[in-house]
């Protein structure tokens, strides 16, 4: 027997899957009322039920060494705290944990560990549920960039087509350079030496099955976006996290990154013309998943000042322009290719509009209650003698040398930037 005969494709946190069946439990939570003395009931509809989804499936590996790599990588993302995306060909992307999970080993299925997943399905990675307040939170931010993630996932993995031989090579090799690029990107942020390796070597697996990934886009594609979400752990530090995603932005955005073989705008045959295409998609998706998670921190930061506010929001806005040209793009060739399949986003662009409106209106909030800097010419005098002057506090002399790059503090003169609490 085929070790994917009658199953389908599928990924937890970017664990390759072979799928048998799904059960899925959903419906509406009911207030059910009954009357004393009275055959009369009524209800009342109260909430729609998050579903729930029974998976039977099994991993596979060719050898004793990669069968049990592979059940165990399963079994490890099964216990994880943290909810993760489950991909399937019948339900697509999902925020799902697992609460119970049986896996089971056979003589007679050789390589082969079954398992039976009871998934429930989660509205964001802190799995606690949303209360409309009609104000942006951190919370709904990290809800919506959720969402944006998994349309951006569902548009790009389904308008990467193409089956040739040289289509997938193109396909593998970016899951091969996107192996490379998160390490580069965020795998030198940890807070210590081991957060880093594990970081690196979940990168690497995507390297590592680059060719499945290649034949299965969208699994491909969820497995990126989890080693997105695993940032969050790799350090506290909110500034380095923002600088990693510009870094996985810019390289998303640059003309030298043709990832492929494919680098022709006016392409004469329906491979180069359907590379040319795959090629926009996979840019796009890097680029936009860099922004998405750039929204994401920057609501997290603490801000000194007003302007350290705008400077992020000028920013932000900066790479949504380019975000919005390329997620809206309709690609044109001099042939009639009728079978190339273009991208869409439209999905993928409207989340992200969402995204973009509730982050900078969380920031545009916190510059309310921000510090803000005035330009002030001073004579020379110590640093604690001008703290006193401006603050009646000496104590902020420190304030005022780190706020303009100063190391005498004995001696202080000219132009200088001061908070406008003075």
């Amino acid at each position: 027997m085929s070790s994917t005969e009658n199953t389908r494709p599928g990924s937890f946190k970017g664990v390759e899957l072979r799928i048998k069946d799904v059960t899925v439990t959903e419906g509406i939570k009911r207030a059910k009322y009954s009357y004393l003395n009275s055959n009369r009931r009524t209800q009342k509809a109260l909430v729609e039920w998050p579903p729930e989804f029974v998976v039977n499936c099994y991993t596979y590996g060719s050898d004793g060494d990669s069968y049990a790599t592979a059940r165990d990588r399963l079994r490890a993302a099964l216990k994880t705290s943290e909810p993760g995306i489950y991909v399937d060909a019948w339900l697509g992307n999902n925020n799902c944990a697992s609460d119970v999970f049986e896996f089971s080993q056979s003589h007679s299925e050789t390589n082969r560990c079954n398992f039976k997943i009871t998934f429930t399905t989660y509205t964001d990675s802190n799995s606690q549920p949303q209360i409309s307040t009609g104000i942006t939170t951190t919370n709904t931010v990290n809800t919506q960039s959720l969402k944006a993630s998994r349309s951006l996932q569902d548009a790009a993995g389904a308008s990467m087509g193409g089956t040739d031989y040289v289509l997938v090579e193109q396909k593998k090799l970016f899951f091969e350079n996107v192996g490379d690029l998160m390490p580069e990107a965020f795998g030198k942020i940890g807070d210590t030496i081991s957060q880093v390796s594990a970081y690196a070597e979940t990168a690497f697996e995507i390297k590592e099955n680059s060719e499945f990934y290649a034949n299965n886009p969208l699994i491909g594609l969820a497995a990126v976006a989890d080693t997105l979400l695993g940032v969050d752990g790799l350090t506290t530090d909110v500034y380095a996290k923002l600088s990693a995603c510009e870094y996985l932005f810019d390289w998303g955005n640059s003309s030298e990154n043709d990832n492929g073989i494919f680098v022709s705008s006016n392409p004469t045959t329906y491979e180069d013309a359907q590379g040319y295409a795959n090629k926009h998609v996979q840019k796009t998706f890097i680029q936009t998943s860099g922004l998405i998670e750039a929204y994401k921190q920057s609501v997290k930061i603490s801000y000194d000042t007003s302007d350290d506010i705008d400077n992020a929001i000028s920013l932000l806005e900066s790479q949504f322009s380019d975000c919005r040209d390329n997620l809206n793009v309709k690609l044109s060739f001099p042939y009639n290719f009728i079978s190339i399949i273009q991208p869409d986003f439209y999905d993928a662009y409207v989340d992200l509009k969402e995204l973009r409106r509730q982050a900078i209106d969380y920031l545009n909030n916190q510059k309310k209650t921000a510090r803000k800097i005035q330009y002030i010419d001073v004579p020379d005098m110590p640093a604690a003698v001008l703290a006193y002057r401006l603050y009646g506090d000496s104590q902020r002399d420190d304030e005022i040398m780190e706020l303009n790059n100063l190391y005498d503090n004995m001696s202080v003169s000219g132009i200088i930037k001061v908070y406008t609490d003075v």
